[in-house]
């Protein structure tokens, strides 16, 4: 059996914080100091969005961030870096 694909989609009114040919990452909201963020996939995926929070210094390891770093760990630094950035 063929495993589905998808590609992900973005919320509205989000800030979009970066994005590359493959991925875009947007802020959802803030709240008690951790960044609500979706990363969407523009391409098919097996997995089309991931909802990750960030506190300033490191993303919490929800379900979703433990399977980005997972399946797409170069993807999870990407995350990190753009982050780290923003700070």
């Amino acid at each position: 059996m063929a495993r589905s694909m998808f590609d992900g989609s973005v919320p509205e009114h989000t800030e979009v914080l970066n994005e590359t040919r493959g991925w875009i990452l947007v802020r959802h909201a803030v709240s008690g100091g951790w960044h609500q963020l979706k990363l969407a996939a523009k391409i098919a995926q097996p997995k089309g969005n991931y909802w990750l929070a960030w506190n300033g210094e490191r993303l919490a390891m929800s379900s979703d961030a433990k399977k980005l770093n997972t399946y797409h760990p170069d993807v999870y630094d990407w995350v990190v870096d753009v982050m780290t950035g923003l700070e």
